[in-house]
């Protein structure tokens, strides 16, 4: 699992959505902090009310309407719902639809969105969630997780000064990986998991219209099994 969820997952804190790289990897990462949320086996989850797995060749608009509808509907069995979607390919309405979903979530659902590469989806809806890799193997070393422990000690003009040093794109998500998991252990599962900051256009505030807020309102008042 890349070391990113893993940390969530001993957290207990967790993004909204996630963007993970892989079919294989994504799915059974994501299956695992879905175990996690749902405080269940894993090997239980398909028959658990609170989880929706499903794989779809195209993503489209209609599929994206019945996911934002399910995802308002209260949890059956605890206080968390899980979506995981397996998209091979996806519309560009339906991409407009779901940034309506991310950008105003629903505290109780979180979704993670596995394709097979990064380039699946735009640039405007990864920014959305929290993208991992999960095809790459990640060893954090020893060596960087002292710098990104000393690195949060530092001023800001030693911040500054010590990122000079680094030189290509592999070498800073290594570092910022490291950083994480580094912010991760000092992090006490209660306070609010600022990776949710990093990135993602948060709305929520935003003025909705008067017939589309008193039907999430009322979905949120509705229970049932995680269905679309």
């Amino acid at each position: 699992m890349h070391p990113i969820l893993q940390s969530h997952c001993e957290s207990g804190v967790f993004s909204h959505g996630y963007l993970l790289i892989g079919r294989d990897e994504g799915c059974e990462a994501a299956r695992t902090a879905a175990s996690y949320l749902l405080n269940t086996d894993i090997t239980g989850l398909h028959s658990h009310p609170d989880f929706l797995e499903r794989s779809f060749e195209q993503f489209g608009i209609n599929d994206a309407h019945q996911l934002r509808r399910a995802a308002w509907i209260q949890p059956s069995s605890g206080a968390k719902k899980v979506a995981l979607l397996i998209i091979k390919n996806i519309t560009q309405e339906a991409i407009n639809a779901l940034l309506k979903l991310f950008e105003e979530p629903s505290k109780s659902t979180h979704f993670f969105v596995v394709v097979d590469s990064e380039d699946a989806v735009s640039s405007t809806l990864r920014s959305r969630l929290t993208v991992l890799n999960c095809k790459k193997s990640y060893e954090i070393g020893k060596e960087y997780q002292k710098i990104a422990e000393r690195f949060l000690t530092m001023t800001t003009p030693q911040r500054l000064n010590w990122l000079k040093k680094i030189k290509d794109k592999n070498e800073a998500a290594e570092f910022l990986t490291a950083i994480e998991i580094a912010l991760r252990s000092k992090m006490d599962s209660t306070r609010v998991n600022p990776h949710t900051n990093f990135g993602i256009a948060h709305s929520a505030h935003n003025e909705v219209n008067a017939k589309v807020g008193v039907g999430v309102k009322r979905l949120r008042s509705q229970k049932g099994r995680f269905l679309f």
